[in-house]
């Protein structure tokens, strides 16, 4: 009697096997869901950006409702302009990524000297051979541009663009609620952290004190102040020069 053929291995192979960039882009969805802040989470997508495009910078910026003014940033790479070089603005003329905000579309650019969307701005420390921007969009617009640049390396290719893309298309749903979520635990007046906040927060920061891996007191001393001093200064400029 002829035995029955064997069926074929559903997991062909190891568990240990190396998943590449899927495997990248599973990781920064589970740090997305998981992640305590925003700051975190932009983190996260910098890191994976940085690492699949093979680019020098990454950088994951979030734009005010005017698409102006810049609200929260993060970046992975090299620096590619100095610290205190000035206000970040967009309107619409001044640069790439302005473009990007305002078309609400991606670009991929090579030849950055040649392309009239990209202008130097003052205290640049180096000009990248290659750029690659995709937008943040929501159902009405843009929350943020995501980019990377490429320092004297080889050309972008479409297929680099592509990955880009679907990052910014996986990131944005989550960054959006983590917006929300921040915004519903602070007063929009004062940014002053509210009870919604306490409530989640607190218990945690309580076991880490029990635990003895950080005291309660910085916590407390936390909650008398803007639950972020650095964001209500943005929020504060983020209009268009002029606007209050």
């Amino acid at each position: 009697m002829s035995s029955l053929p064997t069926p074929p291995d559903s997991h062909p192979s190891p568990p240990d096997a190396p998943l590449g960039g899927a495997g990248d882009l599973l990781a920064m969805a589970r740090t997305l869901r998981s992640s305590r802040s925003t700051s975190e989470a932009l983190r996260a997508v910098t890191i994976t950006a940085h690492a699949l495009t093979h680019s020098a910078q990454v950088t994951l910026r979030l734009v005010d409702t005017h698409g102006r003014g810049l609200v929260l940033a993060a970046r992975t790479g090299m620096p590619m302009h100095r610290v205190g070089t000035g206000r970040f603005w967009m309107d619409g003329r001044s640069s790439l990524l302005a473009w990007c905000v305002a078309q609400q579309e991606s670009a991929l650019v090579n030849d950055v000297h040649g392309d009239e969307r990209f202008l130097e701005r003052a205290g640049q420390s180096w000009m990248p051979s290659g750029v690659l921007v995709a937008p943040l969009l929501k159902h009405d617009g843009v929350i943020g541009v995501l980019s990377a640049a490429r320092h004297d390396g080889p050309d972008y290719e479409a297929q680099d663009l592509v990955t880009l893309e679907l990052i910014a298309e996986m990131t944005a749903p989550y960054i959006m609620v983590a917006l929300l979520s921040e915004q519903a635990e602070a007063d929009p007046l004062t940014l002053l952290y509210n009870r919604r906040h306490l409530e989640k927060r607190f218990p945690l920061e309580v076991d880490l004190a029990l635990s003895g891996e950080i005291g309660l007191s910085p916590y407390l001393d936390h909650l008398g102040l803007p639950f972020n001093a650095a964001r209500r200064r943005r929020w504060r400029g983020s209009g268009p020069p002029g606007h209050r």
